[in-house]
């Protein structure tokens, strides 16, 4: 894409060498069709794609397709496990992940909590979205915070029947206002009653997005598109050969139109 607009804002240049009003809508009109939308997950750009999933790092199986992170622990890039109780990084093909290979379990013995650090704008809204699910029949609660969101509780969805290898992930969506340079998202659960009943296992995070709201996609209008390709048609002519050809179109109509009465 960038070879193309890189081309088609060159050709315009050669086109239109002196201010010109067809010159400079037509390249504004190539910057706009050409600029890509913004929607980049800080987490991935931060600490490289896949840290929003969990992926990276070095995951030793401790028997059953898990690995039971305490506190403190830094083991998956970019993020630092909380307690008391430490969390499970769960792995497929046993345990049901949203996205990628890995997932988080937030409770291992008792509640447990995850977070990381990320770059951010005093003042700016982001928006924030992850996916969660429970492999328990009781155990789905969550909260998260980030800025200005200060323990917003979630659940996740609980199956009838325990599926661990194929858990019914929902979508949740929210935004916050950072407060500071840097904003730390925190996911913790909070489980009521004892955290191992009915089973050791509580609400599970996977695919974490944070992004500026401002940068969200814009879809482009069809009639732009339009214009767009309009303009670009212009390429052949220069203002000097368009308004000749402009000045002249009366005279050479009319030489070629006849009229005679009915």
């Amino acid at each position: 894409m960038k070879t193309i607009a890189k081309r088609l804002i060159d050709a315009a240049l050669s086109r239109f060498t002196h201010k010109s009003f067809f010159g400079a809508l037509l390249l504004s009109t190539i910057c706009i069709l050409v600029s890509p939308t913004v929607d980049a997950n800080i987490i991935d750009d931060t600490y490289g794609s896949g840290a929003g999933s969990f992926e990276n790092g070095t995951f030793v199986d401790s028997g059953g397709y898990y690995m039971v992170l305490p506190v403190g622990s830094t083991t998956i890039t970019g993020w630092t496990v909380g307690g008391p109780g430490g969390v499970d990084w769960v792995s497929a093909p046993y345990f049901g992940t949203n996205s990628g290979l890995r997932a988080i379990d937030l409770i291992e013995s008792s509640v447990g909590s995850i977070s990381i650090v990320i770059p951010t704008i005093i003042g700016q809204t982001y928006d924030l979205s992850f996916y969660t699910a429970t492999y328990s029949t009781g155990n789905a609660l969550g909260a998260v915070s980030a800025g200005s969101l200060v323990n917003k509780t979630f659940s996740a969805p609980i199956s009838l029947i325990q599926d661990i290898s194929n858990p019914n992930y929902a979508p949740l969506n929210f935004q916050f206002m950072a407060n500071g340079t840097d904003t730390t998202i925190n996911f913790m659960s909070t489980p009521t009653g004892s955290s191992c009943l009915p089973d050791c296992v509580g609400p599970i995070i996977d695919t974490v997005s944070v992004s500026a709201a401002s940068q969200a996609s814009i879809p482009i209008p069809s009639t732009l598109w339009l214009v767009g390709a309009g303009l670009v048609g212009l390429f052949g002519f220069s203002p000097r050969k368009l308004s000749g050809s402009i000045r002249h179109w009366p005279r050479r109509a009319m030489s070629t139109w006849s009229w005679s009465p009915s």
